[in-house]
């Protein structure tokens, strides 16, 4: 396993599939291997990785973090009058990016209530009203008959891709005191809220979140007015000024309504602005998260989205220098957003 994790942290995935079909074939019942072959299954755009990463309930990690007794998992099958229970297991933007699907079975007849963190629920009350948001206490079963974790969603949907369901899914005006904050100033040019950092207790986050210094090339296009999307404790570059306070993805959401272009890390906000169909530029470490698959410049998630990839380990100067080229282009109208 451990240079399975290895070539993959190198990059070569095709590498590391092999090493994990070799510790199969020694192994046949090791589901770490199963679940780390299912990730880079995705990764390189193999549908079969969604049943694959299914296994990862078998680890001894991720066990512990199962809400409900796995008996009574859904199996797919949509009945008249059967309520199954989605819920969040991981980060935000992994919730955001999965919802998609809700409104989707709901048209079949499912009866669908969702369980998320507090700080999405007034989003998702506001964007997918049809959806109630459920709080069953954990362990409990008696309010649904069967439950399932967002992300294993897709194992279970017929001729899955990831452009099914890919359209806008949120949809969001701007609030008024927001506006005030973006268009009302008298700024004028192209409007661009920024993140350049994740979560500090995300264990890829040296990774994927950028120095401030490194950002200078942006600082440079001529005819942006940049609007601090960043939330947490991390210093500004003063390009940026303040944060704007967020008290839950709604606020934020309403800010976005207002934007141009959202350039962000890999975090919630760019799976929030690509769910609203907000263009979005997406800065990619090395080596990425599974979703976003490899070298291409698009997603079949966010077709709003755009990749920008770095080219070596650490190399976020070279992305950023292209991200300022094409920002430069948009804010001279040569290009589309």
């Amino acid at each position: 396993m451990a240079r399975l994790v290895v070539l993959r942290a190198m990059g070569d995935y095709e590498a590391a599939m092999q090493e994990a079909q070799a510790v199969l074939r020694v192994q046949p019942g090791h589901t770490q291997a199963k679940t780390y072959l299912g990730m880079l299954r995705l990764h390189m755009g193999h549908a079969d990785g969604c049943q694959l990463y299914r296994n990862r309930w078998d680890t001894p990690a991720w066990t512990e973090t199962m809400h409900y007794p796995k008996a009574h998992l859904w199996d797919g099958r949509i009945q008249s009058n059967t309520t199954v229970l989605f819920w969040a297991e991981q980060g935000f933007g992994d919730t955001l990016q999965f919802v998609r699907y809700l409104p989707c079975l709901q048209q079949q007849g499912l009866q669908l209530p969702l369980q998320c963190p507090e700080p999405l629920q007034a989003l998702f009350a506001q964007t997918l009203p049809h959806v109630p948001m459920f709080q069953p206490l954990p362990g409990s079963t008696s309010a649904f008959d069967a439950h399932l974790p967002l992300l294993d969603l897709p194992s279970l949907l017929p001729n899955f891709n990831p452009a099914f369901c890919n359209a806008p899914y949120l949809h969001m005006a701007p609030a008024p005191a927001h506006t005030l904050g973006t268009r009302g100033t008298g700024h004028t040019g192209v409007r661009v809220g920024m993140v350049w950092a994740g979560r500090p207790t995300h264990t890829d986050d040296a990774n994927r979140s950028i120095p401030t210094a490194q950002l200078a090339p942006l600082w440079t296009v001529p005819g942006v007015h940049w609007v601090n999307l960043q939330q947490g404790e991390h210093a500004a570059p003063s390009p940026l000024g303040e944060p704007q306070v967020f008290g839950n993805f709604l606020d934020t959401a309403r800010c976005i309504a207002d934007l141009d272009l959202v350039i962000t890390v890999d975090t919630s906000v760019a799976h929030l602005a690509g769910a609203m169909g907000k263009p979005v530029w997406v800065l990619l470490s090395f080596v990425p998260d599974w979703r976003w698959g490899v070298h291409t410049a698009q997603t079949p998630w966010y077709p709003s989205m755009r990749l920008y990839r770095q080219q070596r380990v650490g190399d976020w100067p070279g992305a950023l220098n292209t991200v300022a080229d094409d920002l430069t282009r948009l804010s001279l109208g040569t290009v589309a957003r």
